[in-house]
């Protein structure tokens, strides 16, 4: 089963464009200047011109008219390059500037003088209006003559000139150039080339003409105005009709890649690496089962939730008592994935279970749900935290509403541990009513509490793992937490809570959980990366509280096995420190990358999603289900 997106080797930023942006994020960062303002735009792309834009940086859009600039400012002139009577100007206006040039745009400056002084006639393939041509045609001294096509070779006058010197815009077509180059040739005898199309380019451009043909679509990324992302777009759509340009989420909504998968994903060098990842999972949404499933089931779920919650409250008549059910069915029902109870109902109906009990699975759905929302509140309490799914915790929103009504100081704590049991108790209660056999009922039940019982014991190693004053040889805390509190919880037993309400037994359980616990253990690697390197909106609550709470997480742990000697020591100084500073927190997730750690941990979550993905192979269940569940594991790859 091939993925239904598959990216590009070469993907986002190339050196040049990645120097130079880091370059000017140094520059901010530094606060030594009261303005800073670009010679043009630094990278072709919209979107990172914008968020430069947003930090403060000025845009000087015409190099040749560049006004009075204050004092204390500087001017970053861009990747591209410009002419030495840029440089002739800014010295002469004593105006202080830092170079961004790309190393290889400066080679091609170089290559045409070298040329030029051989007393070759310099002609430069390129687009003529490119801030990187016009910068180039001032290296030399007479006007050099450019060409884009074999068509234009042919309208030039060439009697006058007896050898020419070739160079070439850096992200030329390199099969167009051999063309024109051969065009030229039959024209002038002496033909002198120094290829300047970097090597990114060319390596872009024949990825995307050997895999286009092999897709059924292909999406190009960047931005319109992007010279190099336009020509692999010209170079896919030569090999595949069905190739988009996409230069933000937004346009992913304009074509439908449902029916067109599997996806060649390929972008410019000028396409940052989140915009990148965020029109994957925009065209995973289109097309991925696991989410057209969750968009059929998920709000039937949410549906009986409220109605469990509607049946209690209208026995109540206490405003604060009716306060509480509300905060609870509010939290209960935040924006979240669903994973459990939307597993719950594929293993029903992957194993067949009978449609006219579907109301049965959908009230095991609801309360494996509701059982979960318990177990945040209780989490949410022992880890402190103020946040949950990106609104306040349980306990917050119970402090806020009647800590000025007692003098219990703890009052919120102490109603969102029992407004937890409550919820406890509601899904205990929807469940045992199940419509089925007393023989289902029972292996439910059986199934049921053995989740809560190793997810309870999962949480107690977690409880062990935070906050330690220093490691203690031997404990594999993380192991021991993903497989309980994750894999278990999360994969595992929701696919057999579902499957016993089917009454079948042609299927050896050891099966699933040799297909959910690779799985699960993914998942929580991949929360625990989301977790500390991720956007706060990602996981709905802050992305310092791993690090600030001394979770034993994956990554620590195999960021501790690398490390020795003093550098060990400075880690786990900063990292078992009760009081963490920004400082320490930002050093800890440095030291994470740069020990190899991240990439470590993202090679092992792809091994076990593809074990996963084989052995749910061999499985037998129609291929609708085979497909939703290759589709969840699809969502995983990061």
């Amino acid at each position: 089963m091939s993925s239904k997106i598959v990216l590009a080797q070469q993907l986002s930023f190339c050196f040049g464009v990645k120097k130079s942006l880091d370059l000017i994020e140094k520059i901010i960062q530094s606060k030594k200047y009261k303005e800073i303002y670009m010679l043009g735009e630094i990278i072709h792309n919209t979107q990172v011109i914008n968020d430069l834009k947003a930090k403060g940086i000025k845009i000087i859009k015409d190099i040749h008219k560049i006004p009075p600039l204050p004092q204390d400012s500087l001017l970053v002139i861009q990747s591209h390059g410009v002419g030495p009577e840029v440089y002739e100007k800014l010295n002469q206006r004593n105006i202080t500037y830092i170079d961004s040039t790309c190393p290889l745009v400066k080679r091609i400056h170089k290559a045409i003088q070298t040329l030029e002084q051989a007393n070759y006639f310099p002609v430069i393939l390129g687009s003529r209006n490119h801030t990187e041509v016009i910068g180039i045609k001032g290296y030399v001294q007479h006007t050099p003559i450019i060409i884009k096509s074999t068509e234009e070779v042919e309208k030039i006058d060439w009697n006058k000139i007896d050898k020419v010197g070739i160079v070439m815009q850096s992200t030329f077509f390199y099969d167009k150039a051999d063309d024109i180059i051969k065009a030229i040739k039959k024209k002038i005898k002496e033909v002198k080339v120094i290829d300047t199309i970097c090597n990114p380019t060319k390596l872009r451009q024949k990825e995307i003409v050997k895999e286009a043909s092999q897709f059924k679509s292909v999406a190009v990324v960047g931005s319109h105005n992007s010279s190099n992302t336009n020509k692999l777009y010209d170079l896919a759509k030569k090999k595949n009709k069905n190739t988009y340009f996409i230069a933000s989420e937004k346009e992913v909504e304009q074509y439908d890649f449902s029916k067109n998968t599997p996806i060649f994903l390929a972008s410019g060098a000028s396409a940052p690496t989140y915009l990148i990842q965020n029109i994957k999972n925009k065209i995973l949404q289109q097309s991925n089962n696991f989410l057209k499933f969750s968009k059929d089931y998920a709000l039937v779920i949410e549906k009986r939730i409220k109605e469990v919650f509607l049946e209690k409250k209208k026995k109540i008549k206490d405003k604060d008592m009716k306060f509480i059910f509300d905060s609870m069915q509010e939290f209960c029902l935040r924006p979240g994935k669903r994973i459990r109870p939307l597993l719950v109902l594929w293993g029903y109906f992957a194993f067949r279970g009978e449609k006219s009990k579907i109301h049965s699975a959908i009230d095991v759905a609801a309360s494996v749900e509701m059982m979960h929302a318990f177990l945040l509140i209780h989490d949410d309490i022992i880890d402190e935290a103020k946040l949950r799914r990106g609104e306040k915790s349980f306990h917050s929103v119970m402090n806020e509403a009647f800590s000025e009504r007692t003098y219990n100081k703890n009052v919120g704590r102490d109603l969102a541990i029992v407004g937890g049991d409550l919820l406890y108790f509601l899904a205990l209660e929807l469940a045992s009513q199940i419509q089925v056999s007393l023989k289902k009922k029972n292996k439910f039940l059986e199934y049921f509490s053995q989740c809560y019982t190793y997810t309870a014991e999962g949480q107690l190693y977690d409880t062990f793992a935070s906050q330690l004053k220093q490691v203690e040889p031997g404990k594999n805390y993380s192991k021991n937490i993903n497989l309980l509190k994750t894999s278990y919880y999360t994969i595992y037993y929701p696919i057999l809570m579902g499957y016993s309400l089917t009454g079948k037994t042609s299927v050896n359980i050891q099966t699933i959980e040799k297909i959910a616990v690779p799985l699960g253990l993914a998942f929580q690697m991949r929360d625990d990366i989301i977790s500390v390197f991720g956007k706060e909106g990602d996981t709905g609550k802050s992305n310092d509280s791993d690090i600030v709470e001394g979770k034993m997480t994956v990554l620590i742990e195999k960021t501790l096995e690398t490390l020795s000697g003093d550098k060990k020591k400075r880690f786990e100084k900063m990292f078992f420190k009760q009081q963490k500073t920004k400082k320490d927190i930002k050093d800890i997730k440095e030291i994470i990358k740069k020990t190899g750690t991240l990439d470590v941990v993202k090679k092992e979550i792809t091994k076990l999603l593809n074990q996963s993905k084989k052995r749910i192979e061999s499985l037998n269940i129609q291929l609708v289900y085979k497909n939703i569940f290759y589709d969840l594991i699809d969502l995983l790859i990061l």
